[in-house]
Formats: structure tokens, C-alpha cells, sequence
């Protein structure tokens, strides 16, 4: 899956064929006084429910919100080109290590693609690593932040559950925020897994499961084994070994 070009084009693009023809779209209408226009209106939030499932730059540029605490406004969560790039591969990427500057909102899109995961699928878990349980619990504030502020929440499963640490919502999906230590995730088979400032993680590795395989993750060459000492030592961050 990839995003759209221009989700807003589409989006006229339908609008416009009403136009030409109203009544291409198989709408049932649900009494005898239903007009043309409420049928378009039914077509409309159709398209944009479906867009809002398929594509998460969609689910975030046209519904997610920001607090700008510079100019204390609510501003909405736009993205730059950059941004819905990382978006697309977060889609379409196994295992993605972003080697980045500071302040350029990554965090931010990576908060809302898990609650655009958890929210599209039910019984998707999410664990959200940080160096220490302060931090990780930052990154459950955020995820917290975009679902109460998103534009379209009413259509989305509600939460049941909402603290620091965890968030669950009524479709079984649920989000954790857990500090990097050595026991961390052991007892979860997850179905993302989100490592916040990897680098300044602590040296002795992660253990945990993603989708039933155990994944150990190091930035200790203690930890590496020989045949694939070669790639441990280009890599700049990361080694992922898969049983």
C-alpha cells in the first residue's frame, strides 16, 4: 500500500462525478423521502471512512491534531512530504531504522501510525519502547493526545482502558509503553514493536516476540553471532536476529 498523490484530488474527484451522475454510486437509501444529496452525503463519508482504513497519511494529515504550545493553538497535524514518505514505509517495511535530526516530528508519526494500526485492526498489540518508563510513558501520552483529539473519534472503538502506561481499546487492541530493560516485553507477542531513541538505549538487548518469532535486538557485538559479524559491524544502530 502506498498513499494516494493527492487524497485531497480524489476526494473532488468524487464530488465531480456526482455531478455528472448522481446515482452511480450503489447507495440504499433507507426510506422513500431520501434525497440525491443524502445519498451523496452516504457516498462521501463511505469514501472517507475507506480512506481514512487504507492509507494513515490520510488518517493523520486530514484528522489528527497538534498542540502548538508557541502560539497555544490547536493547529491541524499536516505532514510534510517527508513525513507521509515515512508513513508509506512504516506500511510497507518489515523492520525500519530511521537515521534522523531532531525536532523534525517523528515521534509524533510514529505515535500515529500505531493508533492508526490499532484502531484499522482489532487485537493488534503495540509495544512502544523508550529509554527509561518516563519517556516510554511520553510516547503513550502522545498516542493518547491524537485518538482524544482526532476529528473522527466517535467512528473509532472506544477505550477501556487509559493510564500512563496503557492503552486498550474495546476492539482488543492495545498499546503499551514499556522502559528498555532486560525482561521488557518478554511475556507479549506483539504485533509492531516502536524503540524510541534506540541509540540511547541500554547495551544488553531486548528479547520479545513480533508476530510469534522471538527477535532479539543489541547494539552490544557481545551479543552477535559470527556469521553475521559482517553486517553487525556496518550496521550503524541495530542487529535483529530472528529464531
Amino acid at each position: 500500500l502506498t498513499s494516494p498523490t493527492s487524497p485531497i484530488s480524489s476526494f473532488s474527484n468524487l464530488n465531480s462525478s456526482f455531478v455528472e451522475n448522481p446515482l452511480h454510486f450503489p447507495i440504499v437509501l433507507s426510506n422513500e423521502t431520501e434525497t440525491v444529496e443524502q445519498r451523496k452525503q452516504q457516498a462521501v463519508m463511505a469514501y472517507e471512512r475507506d480512506y481514512c482504513r487504507r492509507f494513515p497519511v490520510y488518517f493523520i494529515d486530514q484528522y489528527c491534531s497538534l498542540y502548538d504550545a508557541t502560539t497555544s493553538q490547536w493547529l491541524p497535524f499536516h505532514l510534510w512530504p517527508a513525513q507521509a514518505t515515512v508513513l508509506d514505509q512504516l506500511v510497507a517495511t518489515r523492520l525500519l531504522v530511521l537515521l534522523k535530526s531532531r525536532q523534525i516530528g517523528m515521534t509524533w508519526i510514529t505515535c500515529g501510525y500505531a493508533l492508526w494500526r490499532c484502531l484499522r485492526r482489532s487485537q493488534t498489540t503495540v509495544l512502544m519502547f523508550s529509554q527509561g518508563q518516563l519517556e516510554a510513558n511520553e510516547l503513550i501520552h502522545r498516542v493518547a493526545f491524537l485518538y482524544h483529539e482526532h476529528a473522527r473519534v466517535d467512528e473509532y472503538a472506544p477505550l477501556v482502558k487509559d493510564n500512563t502506561t496503557e492503552l486498550e481499546w474495546a476492539n482488543g487492541s492495545r498499546i503499551k509503553a514499556l522502559p528498555a530493560t532486560r525482561r521488557a516485553g518478554r511475556s507479549f507477542t506483539a504485533s509492531i514493536v516502536l524503540l524510541d531513541e534506540f541509540a540511547f538505549m541500554p547495551s544488553y538487548g531486548l528479547i520479545f516476540e513480533i508476530n510469534g518469532k522471538t527477535t532479539f535486538l543489541t547494539t552490544d557485538t557481545q551479543y552477535c553471532p559470527h556469521q553475521i559479524k559482517d553486517f553487525y559491524i556496518n550496521a550503524t544502530l541495530l542487529l535483529v536476529q530472528t529464531k
